[in-house]
């Protein structure tokens, strides 16, 4: 039997069969039929062309301002790299406002374990927005879940030797002092297959809403058993696949304002203190990496309230006379958006050139110390760090592109930017890969930094990059304008003759006439104590800082 109303609307239908108005009526309800489904299609893409229109009218009203060809300055690329000297990085320093305020607060653990315990573990904090912040989960991923890399427990090889029994997440609050409401944690996605493909957690019963209270030490919230032999899993597919979102939770943040710098790498980015004690010590550069995507709104605008807080820092290095490299750090690298996929980087080329524009405008009337870097560490969603045989060449191509996005769209706003100095790095900012890194055209001569990266690895206190460096001859790397913008011993006393390594190290560079920027992120890679204007003593770090800076005062380049 229809519907009492379907019949009504079939009777009025029928009243107008003597009228024309049927014949007038069908094809207009086919015509907005189709409208709708076009429109339908076509909101897939509004988001993108929003970005698109946005990036093109801050473009039109730059090339609008009649003062943008004036060059405030033409500094000296030779004298600068002289004068810049050893320098310091605040790793993470301006991470800490999205990572340290509004995410470490909350921290989800997701764990594979046996019988004895955890095998293997990721660790995610949480964003404003609630969602699991991780490499494929920020806000202009086109993937629809995390994929979340596992590293091992303790010594466990990775190469599982114990079949895996469990599959565990849980919850914990980073802040003693924050509430311990109850929240709710909803499960939207999860999966974890083995080396075949073969998905080991068919049954989705366990996608739902778990509503819990969150203790420092944590809680456990959700336990699926599993049956796993250890020959299904390799290193590489040790890889689980989730969309976890918390609620309930942003409150205590406007609820504890107190708290805010309680839980940062560095407090309060570049204090005075500690700047004033870098002073002391010699180092003339501060490079600060600077988080941008967790502060842009949908259409990739980013937030004012950020651009203030960044300059304040900026403004406040700057008082003490260094030179100061600005960059786009988190948005690019392994975890990062900005990746040199051909394929990938066509959907968001847009949103690269308008946040790079607006980055650039903001900083258009800084003097001459201020150093604009592009995107950090550039790589490929295969994380090739070395270029091997297996890197398409058109995300080679697609590397080399981005630079060169970066230093056109600079240049495009004028003013200081006119002339001022910028960073590029080669593919993942690796030595090895110098063959494969296109200086990129400039508008303005001999006023590129080319930025490479080193750590030493597992134990050995040597790095790559003297090796590769010394195959090339000083004319080949000349025009390179080389930068040691990141290197640094870690924290950990299993890493031997680490005074031995920076006098190496550091009179070999400076030597080669390549400055040196230490990195420190306090944690992993610790120098300066955690708010506190003095060397950290653990591991040896103020000797290894120390053996640093009197390398450098006996080798600087004059």
């Amino acid at each position: 039997m229809k519907p009492k109303y379907l019949a009504g609307i079939k009777h009025r239908w029928n009243d107008f069969s003597a009228f024309p108005v049927k014949a007038v009526l069908c094809p207009l309800l086919i015509f907005a039929l189709l409208i709708a489904g076009f429109t339908s299609s076509a909101a897939a893409d509004s988001r993108e062309e929003r970005i698109r229109e946005n990036y093109l009218e801050l473009k039109n009203r730059i090339e609008q301002d009649a003062g943008r060809n004036t060059a405030l300055f033409d500094a000296d690329l030779g004298a600068a790299k002289a004068a810049m000297g050893i320098g310091y990085n605040f790793g993470n320093g301006l991470e800490w406002t999205f990572e340290n305020n509004r995410v470490r607060r909350y921290i989800v653990r997701i764990a594979l374990g046996a019988e004895d315990g955890d095998l293997y573990s990721y660790e995610g904090c949480v964003n404003p927005d609630g969602n699991l912040f991780t490499a494929a989960n920020h806000p202009f991923s086109t993937l629809p879940y995390a994929e979340l890399e596992l590293t091992p427990v303790s010594a466990v090889r990775q190469q599982p030797s114990a079949p895996i029994h469990y599959l565990r997440i849980s919850v914990s609050n980073a802040f003693p002092e924050a509430s311990l409401s109850d929240i709710s944690l909803t499960v939207k996605y999860l999966s974890l297959t083995d080396k075949n493909g073969i998905d080991l957690l068919p049954d989705k019963s366990f996608l739902k809403e778990y509503v819990t209270p969150v203790s420092e030490d944590g809680v456990e919230v959700l336990t699926i058993p599993l049956n796993a032999a250890a020959g299904d899993f390799t290193g590489e597919a040790l890889r689980i696949r989730a969309d976890i979102q918390l609620d309930h939770f942003i409150s205590d943040y406007k609820n504890h304002p107190e708290l805010v710098y309680e839980d940062s790498y560095n407090g309060e980015a570049a204090a005075d203190e500690e700047l004033a004690f870098l002073k002391e010590q010699g180092f003339r550069t501060i490079r600060l990496p600077v988080t941008w995507f967790a502060h842009m709104n949908a259409e990739g605008t980013i937030d004012p309230e950020w651009f203030a807080e960044v300059n304040r820092v900026v403004d406040r290095i700057l008082s003490y006379d260094f030179y100061v490299i600005v960059n786009i750090h988190h948005d690019a690298g392994k975890r990062g958006w900005i990746k040199a996929d051909e394929a990938d980087f066509a959907n968001h080329e847009y949103l690269y050139r308008y946040l790079v524009l607006q980055f650039a405008e903001n900083f258009k009337n800084y003097g001459e110390k201020l150093i604009l870097g592009g995107p950090n560490e550039i790589i490929n969603y295969s994380l090739d760090r070395n270029i091997t045989s297996s890197v398409p060449a058109s995300d080679i191509e697609t590397f080399n592109r981005i630079n060169q996005i970066f230093v056109d769209e600079v240049r495009s706003t004028g003013y200081g930017n006119t002339n001022r100095f910028l960073m590029v790095g080669t593919w993942y900012t690796k030595t090895p890969n110098l063959p494969y890194y296109v200086m990129p055209a400039d508008s303005a001569e001999n006023k590129i930094f080319t930025e490479i990266h080193d750590y030493p690895e597992n134990g050995d206190i040597f790095l790559e990059s003297l090796d590769d460096l010394e195959a090339y001859d000083a004319e080949t790397l000349a025009p390179l304008n080389l930068v040691m913008s990141e290197f640094a011993i870690p924290a950990r006393e299993n890493l031997l003759e680490k005074t031995a390594f920076m006098e190496i190290h550091v009179s070999a560079l400076y030597q080669m006439g390549i400055p040196i920027i230490v990195w420190d992120d306090r944690a992993d890679f610790a120098l300066l104590r955690l708010n506190r204007p003095e060397w950290e003593t653990k591991f040896g770090s103020d000797r290894v800082a120390e053996t640093m800076l009197s390398v450098y005062a006996a080798n600087q380049i004059q």
